[in-house]
């Protein structure tokens, strides 16, 4: 069989946020005669990968001079990035000696990078020329790749901190920072030296700095909490001199008389393959266990870096680009295998696209499933709703919006905003759900919604779904009446006896306003098809016009509001179908209306108006989600559903919408879902 001369890898070919980064095909690498080529199976995001990326250090300054030598100044030299990784030997050169093919390994690449790809080429032993060099080393035998790749990056530079204190049995160390990658390995490495070590860090990961040995643990959002009268030989600095506060200015005032403060940006690292080998000893003693943030596809890696970037992850982020764990290997006896501290995701199933275009554009694959923080649930979706908005952003239709979406390629690789599910676990500071709730809810601008896991903030979109509903009907609900209700209720101010016409009164958005528009007394007429006159008239329409038969615009009758959910008329030629101080409202945005809303507020007795419900905070969703489910509970209101597909047939869903004749939602199923 043909071996493969191309590889996946993550390129970066100039410097910016985390949207520069894109995953490409490139040439697949060949070992030089002292070279391993190692096929990657996990790598990390580092604080460092995310400056590379940004080229955030001042280049005026020795630090910054040094990295755009080792960099380059105006673009990435290397645009593979990547500091870590654990992987497998699958070639070597003809002079390599310590390795062979099939060993597994992990490696710090120094300023060689390359770990964000499915292949690297490292040099069997580091150069003596190298900036920074490489180092490579068996993997520890009682760890996954995962978890192996979580340990060279802070591991070699806590272990160069506190070489430089010298530290000792008996020394008492404070960590600023203890949560991070570097301050979880300085912890755990101090307290094998026979340390004190106090750590500090956010009220959210104190559980997790006991879990690791710290003998003491100080929330930096409390000054109070620090003991003026404690003294420390060493104060290490994890997160940098450029993230400051009040608390991390007192904790600098506690050194002993001839103590050492050190901060992460003064450090000089020299990190050898010493050092690398003895991290493998203490991780298969069990005396270092790699931390474990959160965990994501290659496919993922923007998002990965935009949370790296916030600043508040816990121990290390690592990126699976195989989801098969090693081979079982026993760790050499009596010692026992490492307990991973770690909040790490399984794979989950979803339907992601990773260019705009058509409908087959959408595949399913295997992702990282999420991790809920503190404030948030993680959500099992039963069932999502697919709209029409959907299908504009799959296509990057309308191209300005492309602006926010990612100009060349979707920033975001999963749609899906309206769904319904059962909530599996939750945050330590969720105090309004429970595990085992069964919800409805949307993620707005976040999307995600189309796979098998989501988590949403406590205080998002978010509620409990009408027990009289299966998931099915939840999500439809949820998409209609989000939209609906804002127009209905807020723009219109339907009140009893007044008239509204409904354009497009068949559809989700319309099937929902028409409900929405009796529950407040309003006197509707819907317009739609005829295969679909039945459906408004069960909903309660009071008269229905079949567009195919007649055309609204030419009849004697005048309405209160008209309301057009489908983009098929506009308010220049529904003005003539308005009482004198009528309302035009449509669902879909465009320049045109948006000019003309901001014109008719100002001039003229007939208003045209827009309103972009998407955008709206998640607060009043909220409650407008515990609204409509009072309604749905009480028979007023019902879900109106097209067709059902599985994720394999998300392609066949967009499709079926686009055409234009769907009546009410089209559901995406993720599980059984008719059970209420």
């Amino acid at each position: 069989m043909t071996e493969r001369t191309q590889m996946q890898a993550v390129v970066c070919t100039r410097y910016g946020g985390p949207e520069v980064l894109q995953v490409a095909e490139v040439e697949k690498p060949v070992p030089k005669k002292h070279e391993v080529r190692i096929k990657v199976k996990a790598t990390a995001v580092t604080a460092s990968d995310c400056i590379a990326r940004g080229f955030k250090l001042p280049r005026y300054r020795p630090s910054g001079i040094m990295m755009g030598l080792a960099l380059g100044f105006r673009r990435p030299r290397k645009p593979i990035l990547g500091l870590v990784l654990s992987g497998e030997i699958d070639a070597t050169g003809s002079a390599v000696r310590s390795f062979k093919v099939g060993d597994e390994v992990f490696a710090f690449t120094g300023t060689r990078c390359g770990a964000y790809a499915e292949y690297v080429c490292l040099p069997e032993r580091p150069s003596a020329l190298a900036i920074v060099p490489t180092l490579i080393a068996r993997k520890p035998a009682n760890l996954s790749h995962e978890e192996a790749a979580a340990i060279p990056y802070g591991g070699l530079l806590a272990m160069c901190c506190l070489e430089r204190f010298e530290l000792r049995k008996g020394h008492k160390l404070l960590i600023y920072g203890a949560s991070g990658s570097i301050g979880c390995a300085a912890l755990q490495l101090a307290k094998h030296s026979g340390a004190t070590v106090t750590a500090v860090c956010s009220t959210a990961n104190m559980p997790l700095m006991t879990t690791l040995g710290a003998d003491d643990v100080l929330d930096y959002t409390k000054v109070e909490c620090v003991n003026v009268h404690q003294r420390y030989d060493f104060i290490l600095d994890a997160v940098g001199k450029n993230k400051t506060s009040r608390f991390k200015r007192e904790c600098n005032s506690l050194l002993t008389v001839g103590g050492t403060y050190l901060s992460i940006d003064d450090l000089r690292p020299k990190q050898t393959v010493e050092q690398l080998l003895e991290l493998t000893r203490l991780a298969e003693l069990g005396a270092l266990k790699p931390v474990i943030d959160r965990t994501y596809a290659l496919a993922q890696i923007v998002d990965a870096h935009r949370y790296v970037d916030e600043g508040h992850k816990r121990g290390n982020v690592i990126v699976a680009l195989a989801h098969k764990r090693s081979k079982e290997v026993a760790a050499p006896p009596p010692r026992a295998a490492s307990a991973v501290i770690t909040t790490t995701p399984t794979a989950m199933k979803a339907v992601t696209y990773h260019r705009y275009g058509p409908p087959d554009v959408l595949a399913v694959e295997d992702v990282a499933k999420p991790s809920p923080r503190d404030n948030e649930v993680l959500i099992r979706i039963h069932a999502v709703s697919i709209s029409r908005a959907d299908c504009a952003l799959r296509k990057g239709d309308p191209f300005i919006a492309r602006l926010v979406t990612g100009l060349a390629k979707p920033k975001i690789s999963m749609l899906g905003t309206e769904f319904s599910g059962q909530i599996e676990a939750i945050g330590k500071g969720v105090t309004r759900f429970r595990v085992g709730d069964r919800v409805f809810a949307a993620t707005g601008t976040g999307f995600g919604g189309d796979a098998e896991y989501v988590c949403v903030a406590e205080d998002g979109a978010l509620a409990i779904k009408p027990a009289n509903t299966s998931y099915e009907e939840a999500a439809a609900i949820c998409e209609g009446m989000l939209t609906a209700l804002p127009f209905i209720r807020d723009q219109a101010k339907l009140r009893e006896g007044q008239t509204i016409l409904i354009n497009g009164a068949s559809g989700s958005v319309g099937s929902s306003a028409l409900q929405l528009a009796k529950y407040y007394g309003a006197i509707v007429t819907a317009v739609c098809g005829t295969a679909h006159t039945e459906l408004v008239k069960s909903l309660g329409a009071d008269s229905v016009i079949d567009y195919n038969v007649e055309d609204f615009r030419q009849s004697d009758r005048r309405y209160d509001v008209v309301l057009d959910t489908v983009e098929k008329s506009s308010f220049s030629r529904c003005k003539v179908v308005l009482e004198p101080r009528g309302i035009y409202l449509t669902t879909v945005p465009s320049l045109s209306i948006g000019i003309q809303a901001l014109w008719t507020s100002m001039f003229g007795q007939r208003r045209a108006k827009i309103s972009f419900t998407g955008l709206r905070p998640a607060s009043e969703k909220r409650k407008d989600l515990v609204f409509v489910a009072s309604l749905v509970e009480v028979g007023k209101i019902r879900a109106v559903i097209d067709s059902c597909y599985a994720p394999e047939q998300a392609a066949q869903a967009h499709s079926y919408i686009e055409r234009g004749h769907k009546q009410g939602s089209v559901v995406m199923r993720f599980a059984s879902g008719n059970a209420t």
